[in-house]
């Protein structure tokens, strides 16, 4: 075949290609050339590079792979490549040792697509070669042959939407990963190489390689081609104590963290911080041969035994490093001049200081206390005699152990995605709300019982309770049915169960266009006698927010209502105190009752809850409102979709079972985070009220 001469003849040379697809290892590439010379502009442009590329293909052809059918049930095998404008991969089984093609995949990259992180273009491959191979995969257990950690990366609590959302959809296969070994066939040579450079970065990689030859400022001794390395450094200053962390592949690629410490440290407890840091990252991606550098001679020498550790928390800090060094099979520590460490030292820079000229994505931790703290803490583990829910996806995440049973196996494996491990706890990723913390059996009735009858607690109906326990940050799969189970159990809660009816009249709107700019005021009695001979209520329900003020009465005289006005309302003579702030009242009526709708509705609420709570005497109710007041603000509102809390202070509260169940959102929140994120809550506060208004509107 000879060399194209117009469009027409390069157009046919393309679809001629394509349509050797999948006999062609890395498609995209080979034929790159070909497309550049027939877009818009570039006519008739048949070049150098297109010629090359031409023979090079003839060249292929001549001896194209034989494509090998896969036997059922046996495993196949996936090499993943990434190039600047293509990614690809090769399905290939094993016969006897040796190693034969099965299909080739290639897609050329979108705009957008060519700026993922390396990493990510190794999944987007994998994604590539699930979606077109969805026959083979769905039929066969799919071993993917990489030297970089992309189920780490998959399952990170760090994920971002577009990796979670490849995380769900390669879930339905049954997929393993486990490191590449020598290929033992010619015609997936080509294939082996992740990253491919173009042609300016194999020059700028040359000019480097000669630079660092010519005047090489480090010391630094070669290592083996599968060494990780790892440069970590630390800041302290005025602003706040940081420390930085970069892990280099043996491919060149960067894993990059930065990582804010929320109590004071000096410069070498900040090197040292940076340094477990790492450690513990390198030991989550199991790293077995890794190369330290740092810039502190101090920490260097000290974890390499030349110098001796004197001052007792540096002990500590060298007795933990020690320990998790032990990890590693093989390991160098080095100190390195500062000029060649900038990358960790700008990351350092980047945790301690709120300002950056970081324009990327960077990972940033909040470090709360000392890692050497934990360590004098008493180690404490449960041990639950029934086995649990979260087993087998604990041993899947920690382990990767799955059941013989393949459709148990896939469904555990689809499970998985939307979990973690955070420590020795499993944390399951909402969509919402902040990420949940998975709880077992026993402490599911705990918290169930202090949501719905503990010292806060509303006695709230099985739906409203499912969502306080999500909105509070707690998951397990049967929490719909266990609250419902529960609520029913209630004694209070079925002895004082309204009777549903119909009402005696049509309802009538009453709305707020903003919070605490109507208020409905009813009294409610008389009621058992309680100490101080009150027998009375008066109740104040705020129309926008449904926040409910009340307080027990002995009288109901003027000077009660205003005392109470002047309390709870304003701080706060009823006709002439209303007029002197310039309050309009509206007077309701036995008949006219619909005028005070809301407070009739509040006055049920309050009065439903009293009851479910009071044990014994019938005079404990006034001791008891509070707690139900507290408990109503904390819950959210159909009408609403807020708590009234939410919607007066911008943020929830915390509530008892976040005391008592340890949950994310206390576990790893900080006092200086949690201001700073109540004070951005203020900011947003309006637009949240803006949307209540809109729910209420549909609501009613």
């Amino acid at each position: 075949m000879k060399s194209p001469s117009t469009v027409k003849e390069i157009q046919s040379l393309t679809g001629r290609a394509a349509a050797l697809n999948r006999f062609l290892s890395r498609s995209t590439d080979k034929c790159r050339p070909f497309f550049k010379a027939i877009k818009k502009g570039q006519r008739d442009k048949w070049d150098e590079e297109c010629e090359e590329a031409f023979q090079n293909l003839k060249t292929y052809l001549t001896s194209p792979p034989l494509l090998s059918k896969p036997v059922p049930g046996e495993d196949l095998f996936v090499y993943l490549a990434v190039s600047n404008s293509a990614v690809s991969s090769a399905l290939i089984r094993e016969e006897l040792g040796a190693q034969h093609p099965v299909f080739y995949t290639s897609k050329a990259l979108l705009d957008a697509e060519t700026r993922y992180p390396k990493l990510e273009k190794l999944i987007l491959a994998l994604v590539v070669s699930a979606r077109k191979l969805r026959s083979y995969y769905q039929a066969h257990r799919v071993i993917v042959m990489i030297d970089f950690p992309l189920r780490s990366i998959l399952h990170s609590p760090d994920a971002s939407q577009r990796l979670m959302k490849w995380a769900i959809e390669l879930s339905q296969y049954d997929l393993l990963y486990r490191p590449k070994t020598a290929i033992k066939a010619q015609a997936l040579a080509d294939i082996v190489a992740e990253f491919t450079p173009s042609a300016e970065e194999e020059k700028l990689v040359s000019k480097k390689k000669e630079s660092s030859i010519a005047d090489k400022t480090s010391d630094e001794p070669d290592q083996p081609r599968d060494m990780w390395k790892l440069r970590v450094n630390g800041a302290s200053n005025q602003k706040g104590a940081g420390t930085g962390v970069v892990i280099i592949t043996p491919n060149g690629t960067l894993l990059e963290q930065a990582i804010t410490l929320g109590f004071p440290a000096s410069n070498n407890e900040a090197e040292y911080e940076a340094l477990l840091a790492g450690l513990l990252l390198a030991k989550e991606l199991s790293i077995k041969k890794l190369a330290i550098y740092s810039d502190s001679q101090l920490i260097t020498n000290q974890a390499s035994g030349e110098y001796m550790a004197k001052h007792p928390r540096m002990i500590l800090y060298l007795d933990k490093v020690q320990e998790l060094l032990k990890v590693f099979s093989t390991f160098t520590i080095q100190q390195v001049p500062r000029a060649e460490n900038a990358h960790a030292d700008a990351l350092a820079s980047l945790g301690s200081a709120l300002d950056t000229q970081f324009r990327r994505s960077i990972p940033v931790e909040h470090l709360d206390q000392p890692s050497i703290e934990e360590a004098e803490q008493p180690n404490l583990m449960q041990i639950d005699e029934d086995p649990s829910w979260q087993d087998p996806i604990i041993d899947y995440l920690v382990d990767e152990n799955l059941p013989k049973d393949k459709s148990e196996a896939r469904k555990i494996k689809q499970k998985a995605v939307r979990y973690y491990m955070k420590g020795d706890m499993l944390v399951r990723k909402s969509y919402f709300e902040p990420h949940h913390t998975c709880i077992k059996y026993p402490q599911t009735l705990e918290v169930l019982c202090k949501i719905h009858d503990g010292e806060c607690g509303n006695h709230a109906g099985d739906r409203s309770l499912t969502q306080k326990a999500l909105s509070i940050g707690y998951f397990w799969p049967t929490m719909r049915q266990d609250s419902t189970e529960y609520a029913q159990r209630c004694d209070r809660c079925q002895r004082y169960k309204p009777i549903p009816g119909l009402p005696t009249e049509e309802y009538h709107l009453q709305n707020s266009p903003w919070p605490f700019m109507q208020w409905a005021i009813d009294l409610v009695g008389p009621m058992p006698i309680a100490p101080a001979n009150k027998e009375m209520m008066i109740v104040a329900t705020d129309y926008f927010t449904k926040w409910i003020e009340a307080e027990a009465l002995s009288s109901t005289k003027e000077a009660d209502v205003e005392r109470f006005i002047w309390k709870n309302i304003i701080y706060r003579q009823i006709t002439a105190f209303l007029a002197k702030y310039g309050i309009k009242q509206h007077l309701s009526t036995p008949r006219y009752s619909q005028g005070n709708g809301q407070a009739e509705a509040s006055n049920k609420i309050v009065l439903d809850c009293l009851k479910k709570r009071e044990e014994g005497a019938k005079g404990k109710r006034v001791d008891e409102l509070p707690g139900v007041l507290w408990a109503y603000r904390t819950t959210k509102r159909r009408s609403t979709g807020e708590t009234p809390f939410s919607l007066a202070y911008g943020t929830e509260a915390i509530i008892p079972p976040h005391i008592t169940v340890p949950s994310m959102s206390i576990e790893v929140g900080s006092l200086d985070q949690n201001c700073k994120q109540m004070k951005v809550n203020l900011d947003l506060l309006e637009g949240e009220r803006e949307k209540a208004i809109v729910r209420v509107a549909a609501y009613q």
